[in-house]
């Protein structure tokens, strides 16, 4: 019995329950089934209020299970927006937070969260709310309170209507009241206050100076140096401004000697071009989608407007707003000048998106940016060139392409100019911009950098039509499901299995736009892989993903912040794991890629300009024979073929002879593409000499009488004139004539 298979019944009689357990022959009897926990609630909730405090109760026991069942049933009864109000004035913003944030009690905490928000919105949004509250901040003492904590409530939203009550208010109390409101509504209103800021109304920069004075808004610096020294602002602002400087840098507001005019500036633009340059940038707000919400005054319609979007626009509207303060303090400085200059393109670009042109229509921010003068705009792309802010860049090419002078191209006093050394920037969006801004300068003699010219243009034609990836995995399978992650978000993935590969395709191909490589990645260890991957100026600025478990994201920590543009994602078992992961990291990119009609403009844009160069008195400049081989493969495409055809009939070499012949033959090809090929034909051998085999001579012979297409016929009576007939074959010819 020893060895044989026992079994034991077991009862367990405790607090009422019996349970039954199996015990096996060694004698240790099977863990036993936890008894279900009786509810601790005396009675079951009915009410809607009932549940919602039935819920808080038991999520401080810890019985989420039973949180979750009564929280699921209060939001699927779709509480009113006053009960929600109700609600949240009872038991705080918090509680519906944290409710919201409890794992086991999603997702209906996140959805009750989102009605008290969209109810609490609704609130803010409806003039006689908060007009009601202000009135009643004259009021009581009792009638205060409640208006404080409505306001409170209510958060930022409430203090755009607020301040727009005070600043048309004709009554000092009630001025004071709102002022005193705002400040006690707590740090929530400082955002919104730096944004009044601006107001051209005294009676609102005032009080918003006294509520960031009040509230210990150190951020606040920086946006109150203008007012405290710029000129025509009035001297009571000025003194305020000047005093709360005092008082939020040393405590006193009367030690006015720590403010200092040269202070001011030195510290805009210190902070401008720590932002503009992304040493700093703007922490989120909203974790989930990476936004920001920034407070401007919109002088349009006269009132403070909230901004919300992407981290990298907030941080550049931040530090464009202190390079323009700094500007009012020291308008003469260059350096300003050009920070200002930057900071506004590069805000136009990521709030236009990289997707369309900027305009170039009257009054747009690129006309204004034009009427600065080309020296301005020459020195700021070299500014952005070297803080590698590719959108200001982009902004200031687009610009020069609109004023092209040959003195964009010359190197001025000792230095190389920006247009010139954009032609080499890790970035092909403005490596072809620059190209283009050479090429409208005509320019008319050598310069350094000529051959870079026909380099771009040749990779422009090279461009799969969509943006490229390349996986570096040892491991066939895993980089092949990866690289199938990035197909189903429009990449063309790429897959090797080492390190050294994946940098020469990187390096070599059009269109690179994503690395992704496995940190276990071999013949070229990780750390050399992206160490090489950032020192070649081919692949310095393509974004890269490293990937693995997830347990040595922490080890990988110094390598992503030491490479720069990279990010950890631990290995994912599905395309919405992996992106969820990445998607974060790829929208804050400063430069997404091209979109395959950019590509495909880029392209056509190539070859218009092989063509244009190449029978242009700049041909000596720029040898677009080093594009041959990219344009031959590119005659059947109807679009491209009308300027390569142009461009291929300057290239003096029996290669291109013949292949003009093939494409003048070719059936397959429309009958505009052969019309040309066979005119380009015709004006290559008067121009180079002879030089088709005896064969290729007879086969374009014979098409000229056999081909049933008299248009090809026709274009082929030039070609043959140019094969210089002997005596006999004219006089054959001639005798055709006249039948």
């Amino acid at each position: 019995m020893a060895r044989a298979l026992r079994w034991m019944l077991i009862v367990v009689v405790t607090t009422g329950s019996v349970r039954t357990v199996a015990a096996q022959g060694n004698g240790a009897p099977a863990p036993l089934p936890a008894a279900p926990q009786p509810s601790p609630l005396l009675t079951e909730p009915t009410t809607p209020e009932e549940l919602f405090s039935s819920v808080l109760l038991l999520v401080e026991l810890g019985r989420f299970e039973l949180a979750a069942k009564y929280l699921a049933q209060f939001e699927q009864g779709e509480p009113a927006d006053e009960l929600l109000l109700k609600l949240r004035d009872q038991h705080g913003t918090g509680s519906f937070v944290r409710l919201s944030r409890i794992p086991e009690l999603q997702p209906a905490g996140k959805a009750v969260m989102d009605r008290v928000n969209k109810a609490a919105q609704g609130q803010v949004n409806d003039p006689a709310f908060v007009e009601g509250m202000i009135n009643r901040l004259m009021g009581t003492p009792t009638d205060r309170e409640v208006a404080v904590r409505e306001l409170r409530n209510s958060g930022p939203g409430a203090v755009p209507q607020m301040l727009r009550v005070l600043g048309a208010s004709q009554i000092p109390e009630q001025r004071e009241a709102i002022g005193l409101g705002l400040i006690r509504m707590g740090r929530q209103v400082v955002p919104p206050l730096i944004g009044a800021l601006e107001s051209p109304n005294e009676v609102i920069r005032m009080a918003a100076i006294d509520g960031v004075q009040n509230l210990g808004a150190v951020e606040a610096i920086p946006y109150l140096w203008s007012l405290a020294f710029a000129e025509g602002v009035p001297a009571g602002t000025q003194m305020q401004a000047r005093r709360a400087i005092a008082a939020l840098k040393t405590g006193d507001a009367s030690r006015l000697e720590a403010v200092q005019s040269l202070t001011a500036v030195e510290d805009l633009r210190s902070r401008a071009e720590a932002l503009f340059t992304r040493r700093e940038v703007l922490p989120e707000e909203n974790e989930v989608d990476h936004t920001r919400t920034t407070w401007q005054w919109d002088r349009e319609n006269d009132t403070l407007a909230a901004i919300t979007e992407g981290v990298v626009p907030a941080s550049l509207v931040a530090a464009q707003r202190m390079a323009r303060e700094a500007l009012v303090l020291a308008p003469e400085r260059a350096d300003l000048q050009r920070l200002m200059l930057c900071s506004t393109l590069a805000l136009e670009v990521q709030r236009h998106g990289w997707n369309q042109p900027l305009s170039t229509q009257a009054g747009s921010v690129l006309q204004g940016a034009l009427t600065t003068g080309l020296p301005l705009l020459s020195d700021s792309l070299r500014d952005a060139l070297a803080w590698g802010r590719t959108d200001a860049a982009w902004a200031l090419l687009t610009a020069l392409k609109q004023a092209p002078s040959r003195d964009l191209v010359r190197n001025r006093d000792g230095a190389k100019s920006p247009v010139i050394a954009a032609l080499n920037y890790p970035d092909a969006r403005i490596q072809f911009d620059a190209a283009m801004v050479v090429l409208r300068a005509e320019p008319n003699a050598e310069f350094y950098g000529s051959r870079r010219v026909v380099e771009i243009l040749r990779r422009a034609l090279t461009d799969p039509g969509q943006a490229r990836a390349i996986v570096i995995d040892a491991d066939r399978e895993r980089g092949t499901a990866v690289s199938g992650y990035l197909s189903e978000q429009g990449y063309e993935g790429l897959t090797v299995p080492t390190g050294k590969q994946g940098f020469t395709q990187a390096a070599e191909l059009a269109g690179m736009d994503l690395l992704v490589v496995h940190i276990n990645a071999i013949d070229w260890a990780v750390s050399q892989t992206m160490a090489n991957l950032r020192a070649d100026a081919r692949t310095a600025s393509i974004p890269i993903i490293l990937y693995g478990p997830e347990d040595a994201r922490l080890k990988m920590a110094r390598l992503v912040k030491r490479s720069g543009l990279t990010t950890y994602v631990g290995e994912a078992a599905s395309a919405a794991d992996f992106w969820s992961q990445a998607r974060p990291f790829l929208s804050n990119l400063q430069a997404p890629p091209l979109t395959a009609e950019q590509r495909s403009e880029q392209r056509l844009i190539a070859t218009y300009w092989l063509a244009t160069i190449s029978t242009s008195k700049n041909a000596r400049l720029f040898d677009i024979s080093a594009a041959e081989a990219e344009m031959l493969p590119l005659v059947d495409n109807e679009q491209l073929a009308p300027n390569l055809i142009v461009a291929l009939g300057t290239i003096p070499n029996q290669r291109v002879q013949s292949r003009l012949a093939d494409f003048t033959l070719n059936p397959r090809l429309s009958i505009e593409t052969r019309t040309h090929a066979a005119e380009q034909l015709a004006a290559h051998i008067q121009r180079f000499g002879l030089l088709l085999s005896k064969g290729e001579i007879q086969l374009v012979n014979a098409a000229h009488t056999a081909d049933e297409s008299p248009v090809i016929q026709s274009a082929l009576a030039p070609v043959l004139g140019t094969f210089q007939p002997n005596a006999g074959l004219a006089a054959e010819r001639l005798q055709r004539l006249g039948r």
